[in-house]
């Protein structure tokens, strides 16, 4: 090798060396964003953008969109505003949707922006399992204590899975 080829070599290295330390030093200094944007900054414009989508869902959830209502308690969810969420979904349901059901039976299971309830919880994975969402009927195998309704669920479960390549080995699997 001669030795201009290594001269250039080691300057580019060098070069090299340098960008990489210009990079970090930024990257520090920005909080770890090469754009230069902060962590929290990008925390406040994901919830400013949620807020401005809760604002455009509002009147029609207020008309009674369902979809609206469901969208609605999944955004004031994500910000924590559990009570908002709840609320929201509680209206959902009152349309009778099985989704709806299904996720304010899991607010109530869970204490999510109301007092736990499992008599509640039940109710509702029931209304939502009757109308034949899997996931429901799912939670009602596992959450009933009665041995005979649990099975029952569980059969649907499978039922329910006739068709899904495998989901019927997994699911013996797992019950």
């Amino acid at each position: 090798m001669s030795k201009t080829f290594k001269i250039i070599i080691l300057s580019l290295l060098g070069i090299v060396a340098v960008v990489v330390i210009v990079f970090t030093v930024h990257m520090i200094s920005s909080g770890g964003n090469i754009f230069g944007e902060t962590l929290a900054d990008r925390n406040r414009k994901i919830e400013n953008e949620r807020r401005q989508k809760i604002e455009t869902l509002l009147p029609a959830a207020n008309k009674g969109d369902m979809n609206a209502q469901k969208r609605l308690a999944s955004y004031y969810y994500t910000l924590k505003e559990y009570d908002n969420s709840f609320l929201w979904l509680k209206r959902a349901a009152s349309q009778k949707d099985r989704e709806a059901y299904y996720r304010l039976a899991h607010y109530y299971q869970c204490g999510i922006g109301i007092k736990m309830n499992m008599a509640e919880a039940i109710r509702l994975y029931t209304l939502s399992a009757e109308q034949d969402f899997t996931e429901a009927m799912f939670a009602l195998s596992v959450l009933e204590t009665d041995k005979q309704k649990s099975k029952y669920w569980s059969d649907k479960v499978k039922e329910s899975l006739k068709g899904c390549p495998g989901c019927d080995i997994q699911w013996e699997e797992c019950h």
